[in-house]
């Protein structure tokens, strides 16, 4: 078997003195996964490459065979998430709404961790201008509204404060300890949390990670895959998170000609539009909080950044 390393998101969290003891432990993920290959579809000349190894400790490999093409994704350390991710694309494929596609779920083994599934087609949307695609921002605003009716049943709904127990790490008191001058913003922000009142929002399946580096155009429907993460709650959550995401990658032109399309596509009602700006709110948050944890390249600039939008969301 050969294999090439691929875009990684950031260093595997593993237990180690060293980098020798990392290299160690993503070969050793990388033979059970091909074993797992082998074992459901059969030995041969399986080629791969590395599509991510994040800092939470997920390994994404793509193998190939001739014609078919598939993913194997390792839960080492969090197996929760990938029977979460198992479950849900079970559920939407059997569903199958017509604009949303989604990876079927080949094989799971709860003990090793380990998740297979077809490989997704179509476009890659991670590398496109939004302001020149706007079918395409029209169609994942769709494809959003599709997932958010599809009926499927991913756990009890969740709350704000939910939301950052379970996404934001470390918790904002630590951003606080590392950034004084956050305080009172950091404070405004919990007091709407405990403000919120979920009575105001239906629930629905939410993805919780819908941005363009997880959607593929495929022409008639849009492709979304990396559903670890996927949950119940309210829908501005998942609509805040895109055009966020947009508002942030991109200039301020592209931006707003990609939100208007993937508003034109899902057609918000006023009641979900009002609640956008607490959910933009969250997700500054929670990627300074990030920023903090992995102390990436350029990460105190950006926690700033995220800090200051922050602030600015609450107005």
């Amino acid at each position: 078997m050969s294999g090439a390393d691929g875009p990684s998101d950031g260093a595997l969290d593993v237990a180690s003195t060293g980098p020798r003891d990392a290299d160690r432990v993503l070969a050793e993920r990388v033979s059970e996964a091909r074993g797992f290959v082998e074992e459901r579809l059969g030995a041969g000349r399986w080629s791969w490459r590395r599509l991510a190894y994040s800092a939470e400790g997920t390994l994404v490999l793509h193998f190939a065979r001739g014609k078919l093409a598939v993913v194997a994704k390792c839960y080492a350390d969090r197996p929760e998430r990938g029977a979460r991710a198992q479950a849900a694309l079970g559920q939407l494929m059997a569903c199958a709404p017509p604009s949303l596609r989604v990876p079927s779920p080949l094989a799971w083994d709860a003990g090793r961790g380990l998740l297979l599934m077809e490989a997704l087609g179509g476009r890659a949307l991670a590398a496109v201008r939004p302001a020149s695609e706007q079918a395409a921002m029209r169609r994942v605003g769709r494809a959003l509204r599709a997932l958010h009716e599809s009926g499927i049943d991913l756990g009890p709904p969740l709350c704000l404060a939910d939301h950052v127990r379970d996404l934001v790490r470390p918790t904002p008191a630590a951003l606080v300890a590392f950034a004084p001058d956050a305080a009172e913003t950091v404070a405004a922000f919990e007091e709407r949390v405990r403000a919120h009142d979920v009575r105001e929002a239906p629930s629905v399946p939410l993805h919780r990670d819908f941005q363009l580096r997880q959607l593929f155009d495929q022409g008639d429907a849009i492709g979304v895959v990396d559903w670890d993460d996927c949950a119940t709650g309210d829908p501005a959550f998942d609509l805040a998170y895109l055009t966020t995401y947009l508002r942030t990658h991109f200039g301020p032109v592209d931006a707003a000609r990609g939100i208007e399309g993937v508003l034109e596509g899902y057609a918000p009602d006023d009641g979900l539009t009002g609640r956008l700006p607490l959910y933009a709110a969250f997700n500054a948050l929670r990627r300074a909080c990030r920023r903090l944890r992995l102390r990436d390249a350029g990460w105190e600039m950006e926690l700033r950044w995220m800090v200051g939008l922050l602030r600015d969301s609450l107005r």
